[in-house]
This record gives structure tokens, sequence and C-alpha cells, in this order.
């Protein structure tokens, strides 16, 4: 199995985008916080970014994402797509 896109409205005014690794939960939530303000104007930097935690969960599933936007500051989980490997 592998996941399917992942997509992200970057029509807000600043959203933010935060992983937490599961396996470590036992110790305490470690929670890294990898948006530092990225806008609508910078979608570059922001496909950039996502791009690489897209590559981090597909090396290891075993991450929960959270993400919340500046204009809905409630934190929502994103559970990603798993779609059948192609032949």
């Amino acid at each position: 199995m592998s996941y399917g896109d992942w997509t992200l409205d970057t029509n807000t005014p600043t959203w933010r985008l935060i992983f937490q690794h599961a396996k470590i939960t036992s110790y305490g939530a470690t929670v890294f916080d990898i948006s530092h303000g990225i806008t609508d104007e910078s979608v570059d930097d922001a496909d950039i970014v996502f791009q690489k935690l897209v590559d981090l969960i597909a090396s290891d599933p075993d991450f929960e994402i959270l993400l919340a936007t500046k204009t809905a500051p409630s934190v929502q989980q994103v559970t990603p797509t798993e779609v059948p490997d192609g032949d």
C-alpha cells in the first residue's frame, strides 16, 4: 500500500502544518512546527515543505498529521488515503 495524493488549501492567510511521531507519545508528545508563517504568497515554499513531509510519511506511516490554520485555529487530524501500489 502507498499513500495517495495530499492536497492543501493555501487560500487561508497563514496555515500551519504540524506533525507528531506516534512512536514517542509514551514519552510525551513531541510536536514539530514546520510552518514558520507560510502564506499563499509563498506557495512554492509551501510545496517544498509539504513534499518533504509527504516523503517523510511515505518512509514512516506511523506519523500523525495535524493541520491548523490561522482562521480556523482548532487542530484537525488529516488522514492519508491509502491506494494499492501499481503493478
